[in-house]
């Protein structure tokens, strides 16, 4: 498999591959790898400020949702549909990538999603790319799942981070308000995040 400058050398090895590969199909509530330092850091730290950039459009409903979104930017959309990426995604969850579909969220004080907003009504393989430096936890902003009847999964934060999660059919997803400490970060005090859906063959 071939590497790039985007995507952190340690992943191509075969070790590497093997643990998330084993952490991700034996996961007991929903099959989920996260990588922390996913990409190398100079291309995060470029990612990071084309997306700052992007036309981003706020959606709200007050009983479902409240925050602002954008289309990926050429960066992103290249980087994610390139052949090395859907290549170690699919090697990972034994999956064959066709294609990568997503956006750009900009989370920042008062933003939310509910969970009842987004009920899988199929079954995906869904990703999350973290590229906000300095988030802390206690701000909210935390990308979750449930599955029913009692099991929740959080996403971790940090910079550069890729989350994958196999969804099924009836799983939830939302996002954690991000209350009023964000305002005391003392750098950027908005989360961004590019989530979206791993095209399986399959689903051809």
């Amino acid at each position: 498999m071939q590497q790039t400058e985007y995507i952190n050398p340690a992943y191509f090895e075969q070790k590497a591959i093997e643990t998330l590969q084993k952490s991700y199909l034996e996961s007991t509530i929903l099959p989920v790898t996260s990588m922390a330092s996913f990409l190398t850091g100079r291309f995060a730290k470029l990612l990071f400020e084309e997306v700052t950039q992007a036309n981003f459009v706020r959606e709200r409903n007050p009983i479902k949702y409240n925050l602002l979104k954008a289309r990926m930017t050429t960066s992103l959309r290249t980087f994610f549909k390139s052949l090395e990426f859907k290549d170690l995604i699919g090697e990972i969850t034994k999956e064959h990538i066709t294609d990568v579909k997503g956006q750009i969220l900009k989370l920042g004080w008062k933003d939310y999603t509910i969970m009842h907003e987004e009920t899988q009504r199929g079954d995906y393989l869904e990703f999350c790319l973290d590229l906000t430096p300095n988030w802390k936890e206690e701000c909210g902003g935390m990308v979750a799942y449930y599955k029913p009847p009692d099991n929740y999964i959080f996403l971790p934060i940090g910079f550069g981070t890729l989350s994958i999660v196999h969804r099924p059919y009836g799983c939830n997803k939302f996002i954690k308000y991000v209350n009023n400490r964000v305002r005391n970060l003392p750098l950027n005090q908005f989360r961004y995040l590019v989530v979206g859906r791993l095209v399986r063959e399959r689903e051809l």
